[in-house]
Formats: structure tokens, sequence, C-alpha cells
């Protein structure tokens, strides 16, 4: 079974998304900011793919996308925010970033399609 590190600071979107890839037979962790996400990584190295938000509190997308504990090794990350287009995608310096999604345009069964094609 793939496991999927959500980061996300809204519990509701959080758990939409838990429950939604619950159901599509992933198992979820989660974490409610950047700092908490390196933490989880620690703890369970065997992560399969990392799906965050951008704004968020003690340490937001951008530090964490820039952390080495995320730019090193091969485990795929899509990035899903409302600030897509307000975020300097280049200031990213992570070659494990496969997509940068805008919440507000992309449906669940969207972020499934991207999330299956990223494991493979």
């Amino acid at each position: 079974m793939k496991k999927i590190l959500i980061v996300e600071d809204d519990i509701n979107v959080q758990n939409v998304y838990r429950h939604f890839l619950e159901a599509k037979g992933y198992k979820v962790i989660t974490a409610s900011n950047g700092e908490v996400a390196i933490e989880q990584i620690g703890i369970q190295p065997e992560i399969d793919l990392i799906l965050t938000d951008f704004a968020m509190p003690v340490m937001d997308g951008v530090a964490l996308l820039n952390h080495p504990e995320t730019t090193e090794g091969d485990t795929p990350i899509i990035v899903l925010s409302n600030m897509a287009d307000v975020v300097d995608q280049e200031a990213i310096n992570n070659k494990n970033v496969k997509e940068y999604l805008v919440k507000i345009h992309t449906t669940l069964h969207q972020i499934g399609e991207k999330v299956e094609a990223a494991l493979k």
C-alpha cells in the first residue's frame, strides 16, 4: 500500500483529501505545516508521495520544498495551493515537484489522477 503525506494547515481540507485518498486505497499521514512534515518524513521515511500546500504557519511550503528532507531522494511531490499564481516556482529548487495545482480549479478526481501518475 502506497503511503501519502498530506501537508495542509486547514483541517477541513486536510480531512477531505485524507478521506478521498484513503478511499482510493492509500495509507495517509498528515501534517499541519512544513515543520511537522519534516518530522513525519524523519519518522516514516517510506513515504511514497507528498501532497502539500504553500501557505502554512511555522514552516510554509516554499521552505518545505527547499528543505534537504524533500530535495534529496526521489519522493514525488504535488503542490496544491490557491497561491500557485503568486509563488515564484523558479525559487523552488526541487526536482521532485511533479505538479503545481490550484485548489479552486482542481477537482478531487483530478487530484486522484495526478497522484496515480506521480506514483508510477
